[in-house]
């Protein structure tokens, strides 16, 4: 787990916690071992997520707000790196309740 403060781009900077999990918690096993084998990804990490200095917490100390996936796929020239956050899961209404620039934030953060 890490307790941190992010900064999202202009967004002032927020106390956030991340609890890592396995890849496979968040994919099918099966798909997520074929990609790795065909070579379609490199590497992935994965955690739940929060913001705020009161994060909502599961039975099993996961932050249940969001989640957050790191993919990687190596190249000839590197690796590329593709992130996505899934936001708001604790909210009522993440559509209307979660601004769209934190989205856009989240990009320059990346």
């Amino acid at each position: 787990s890490i307790h941190a403060v992010e900064s999202l781009g202009e967004i002032p900077p927020v106390a956030a916690k991340l609890k890592f999990r396995e890849a496979s918690d968040f994919f099918d096993s099966n798909a997520l071992k074929q990609a790795i084998e065909n070579q379609s990804i490199s590497g992935a990490v994965c955690a739940s997520i929060g913001f705020g200095d009161n994060v909502l917490m599961d039975a099993q100390g996961y932050p249940v707000d969001g989640r957050m996936m790191h993919i990687t796929r190596d190249t000839e020239f590197g690796c590329v790196l593709r992130s996505r956050f899934l936001l708001g899961a604790s909210l009522a209404d993440p559509v209307s309740e979660l601004p769209d620039n934190i989205g856009l934030e989240l990009m320059r953060h990346c």
